[in-house]
């Protein structure tokens, strides 16, 4: 049984098996340890996916729970506060760079600075933030984004209080 065939099985009976015996080849198989391992995959090659510089997905109760550069202290909390008080938001600043706010989207966010531009993108779990240089084209990284917000969506990484993965 390969972890692509677990991933269908649903969480509520993989939550209450830890062992698993596939009868064919006569092992024994930790499911629990199996699905972290696809949980870090699928945040692994998100931060070190080459359509973006610098990624960081954030719960929406303010934990970070993966980044390949980390946020200076304070900037996930301005963050968040001026994400629950849009009105009030015309910029936001992450790694230490000023992004002014573009567009505004009901799930999405875009802002650019002096050199780099980001997307904030919100899922159903956490924001998904991507940062990349302002002279590449847009429309790759945010179909990306909206792919990943989905593959994300599906797993269950902010039930995890103990999940943090930094590239």
């Amino acid at each position: 049984m390969t972890v692509d065939m677990l991933m269908g099985i649903p969480n509520c009976f993989v939550r209450s098996v830890l062992l698993m015996n596939d009868g064919d080849d006569g092992n024994t198989y930790d499911v629990t340890k199996m699905i972290k391992m696809n949980k870090e995959k699928i945040i692994k090659d998100f931060l070190g996916n080459e359509l973006f510089a610098h990624v960081m997905v954030i719960g929406l109760d303010g934990k970070v729970l993966a980044y390949n550069k980390s946020p200076l202290q304070g900037e996930i909390e301005q963050l968040l506060n001026g994400l629950k008080k849009p009105k009030n938001q015309s910029s936001i600043k992450l790694i230490g760079e000023k992004y002014d706010i573009c567009i505004r989207e009901n799930t999405k966010i875009y802002a650019h600075g002096d050199t780099k531009s980001c997307i904030i993108a919100r899922s159903k779990k956490a924001y998904i933030i991507g940062i990349f240089p302002k002279r590449l084209e847009l429309c790759p990284r945010v179909n990306y984004l909206e792919q990943y917000c989905e593959t994300f969506d599906k797993q269950e990484y902010v039930m995890d209080t103990s999940f943090k993965i930094v590239m």
